[in-house]
């Protein structure tokens, strides 16, 4: 009688929804195919001071998920992420003996060390998320959900040759003479008006599409999201990428 009740038991736990109705964690979140573009041309020519910006391709990134699973129809997440990745930036001016390279170098604070120009941002979502599948019936091991949701963000300015035509002219305008200036101290007006430019902000939207995977019981889940992001607050020279989001959590 004893081993049948266990049976029962076993039985009973295991045939239990699996996805909790609330989770935390936190996720590696890169930007995929996201472009930070190429260019080049000049920002001043009385001097002929010329930028080369080299741009990237993609961002690294994580983050951190909460959701809730307790409406009838729908469910809710909420997520917040850092991407960040560096770009190449030169300043070509000329010489007597000829162009001069210089390779900008900035320092924008502890987490962007004094290296090549990075860009960076970090951004917060809420979805609302529809549950299309979820397999096997009874017990639920994995759900597939599809939605999407409102986002709001901050991220750094790109240092393309617009950018810096413009913080040449508030130095010109200041005092500032390119044309007697050392290639150094062209760079580093440059590197001071990007720093003190402050962060890109707004508001935009976002479609996502994920999946969820939860054993009965056990109080942990993985999920994989996929977040197209539009309307957004990147600068103008920044453009497509997805955002996924591959994590574990507690899940209750």
């Amino acid at each position: 009688m004893k081993t049948l009740l266990k049976s029962f038991a076993v039985l009973g736990a295991l045939t239990l929804p699996s996805h909790a109705i609330f989770g935390i964690g936190g996720h590696w979140a890169p930007a995929l195919g996201l472009e930070v573009k190429g260019d080049s041309g000049s920002i001043n020519q009385n001097a002929n001071i010329r930028l080369d910006e080299q741009g990237t391709s993609g961002l690294k990134g994580f983050g951190v998920k909460l959701w809730i699973d307790a409406f009838p129809l729908v469910d809710i997440q909420l997520s917040g992420n850092v991407q960040f990745s560096t770009y190449g930036a030169n300043v070509i001016v000329p010489t007597g003996s000829g162009d001069t390279t210089v390779p900008l170098e900035f320092n924008l604070g502890p987490l962007f060390p004094k290296a090549k120009p990075p860009f960076g941002r970090i951004f917060g979502d809420i979805a609302v998320l529809y549950p299309f599948l979820k397999f096997p019936p009874m017990v639920s091991l994995i759900k597939l959900y599809g939605g999407g949701g409102l986002t709001y963000g901050v991220a750094t300015e790109v240092m393309n040759s617009k950018f810096a035509k413009s913080a040449m002219d508030k130095a010109v305008a200041g005092g500032f003479n390119p044309a007697t200036a050392t290639p150094t101290a062209v760079a580093q007006v440059l590197a001071d008006d990007i720093t003190n430019a402050g962060l890109k902000s707004g508001m935009g939207g976002f479609l996502q599409l994920g999946a969820q995977a939860k054993p009965p019981v056990i109080p942990i889940a993985v999920y994989l999201d996929f977040k197209y992001h539009f309307l957004s607050f990147n600068p103008d020279a920044v453009s497509g990428g997805l955002t996924m989001e591959l994590g574990g959590a507690l899940a209750f």
